[in-house]
């Protein structure tokens, strides 16, 4: 199974070098959210509610709140998911401002040169792993 996912690792890698970071369009971006908020916040709630990690997250949440803090009644819990939420809103708000000012920051050479970068980083852990699966070394201890 080594064998393989080492296989895997390096032709991601190659793939990233040799292609990826190879391609010479330039990706424009432009922002529509002027023309249509609403479609824009909505396609957010949509691909938000059909992620898994969403889900998982908020099960994960409701369990911590009344197992482990032992959230029972309405007002602990109420304001447990006002903080809650508030900051997941504080933080997405936070990651939006953030992504506009990246924006500036990242261009055709910061893409090639990451591209790189991490076709380099695949090839030398799918090496590794190569060569701990031929010396028969645990990956888990």
């Amino acid at each position: 199974m080594a064998y393989i996912g080492g296989a895997i690792l390096i032709v991601f890698g190659l793939y990233h070098i040799i292609i990826k970071a190879r391609r010479a369009k330039m990706v424009s971006f432009h922002s529509e959210a002027e023309k249509k908020p609403l479609k824009y916040i909505l396609k957010g709630f949509i691909l938000n509610g059909i992620t898994p990690m969403v889900f998982i997250f908020w099960i994960g949440t409701i369990s911590i709140a009344t197992i482990d803090f032992g959230y029972n009644t309405g007002f602990e819990f109420f304001v447990f998911f006002l903080a809650l939420l508030s900051t997941v809103l504080a933080t997405d708000i936070t990651k939006a401002f953030l992504a506009d000012k990246l924006r500036r920051l990242i261009t055709h050479r910061f893409l090639m040169v990451m591209n790189i970068a991490v076709g380099v980083f695949l090839i030398g852990f799918g090496i590794r792993l190569l060569l701990m699966a031929e010396k028969g070394l645990q990956l888990i201890h």
